[in-house]
């Protein structure tokens, strides 16, 4: 749609030193809080879950994220309802250490597991990476040499061994403000598809159930 033109005399005045050049957070551990945590359904119809976040410490406070996918259906079982589909996709792995870090209560609906999310806070590494050439079905990939942030850990806050200093984390601090009982935790690192591939070919007890025993840790 074009635009109007501006008209008269009207300008607008800038410092271009105030203007960033990019809106990534830069590599680190940042205090984060989950804005929004919803259901939904991916272009190719598959269950799957979406995240928003926005830094909640430090002189970052309030920058936010772009939201984060966990895609929890298949092709052969796009709903995600099969304890089998639990146990292949990282996707809800990665759901599940999340999950861990914030400390919610794990409940058998995906819904009411979402809700609990948001307002949760947790501590997550986030690193800067860019676009391949080329997509996972090897057809190019339109968006190559985009940079975009990207989690890889999630830990309970306080329990982090390396806080990024500008974040200013309370070390030892909770969400009731309570020292954690176990101080130092590991991380709730995220899931690789090769790892999630190795761990699904293992193999581990059938369940029909759909609580968080469905899902590999």
């Amino acid at each position: 749609m074009p635009l109007e033109p501006m008209t008269g005399d009207f300008d607008v005045e800038v410092n271009w030193d105030d203007v960033p050049d990019s809106d990534l957070l830069p590599d680190g551990n940042y205090e984060l809080l989950i804005t929004k945590a919803e259901g939904g359904w991916t272009r190719t119809n598959k269950l799957a879950a979406e995240l928003t976040y926005q830094v909640g410490a430090g002189e970052l406070d309030g920058s936010r994220m772009r939201p984060e996918t966990f895609t929890l259906g298949s092709e052969s079982d796009p709903q995600g309802q099969m304890p089998e589909t639990k146990k292949a996709l990282f996707g809800w792995m990665n759901l599940k250490r999340l999950c861990n870090a914030t400390g919610i209560r794990f409940e058998q609906s995906l819904r009411t597991t979402l809700k609990q999310l948001e307002g949760a806070r947790f501590v997550g590494t986030v690193k800067i990476q860019t676009q391949g050439d080329t997509n996972k079905d090897g057809s190019p990939n339109q968006y190559a040499g985009n940079q975009q942030n990207r989690l890889t850990a999630y830990y309970p806050l306080g329990s982090t061994p390396h806080a990024t200093a500008p974040q200013a984390l309370a070390q030892g601090r909770t969400t009731n403000g309570h020292s954690p009982a176990n101080p130092t935790p590991q991380p709730q690192r995220r899931m690789t598809a090769a790892e999630a591939l190795a761990q699904s070919q293992a193999g581990s007890p059938a369940t029909t159930t759909h609580d968080d025993s469905d899902i590999p840790f």
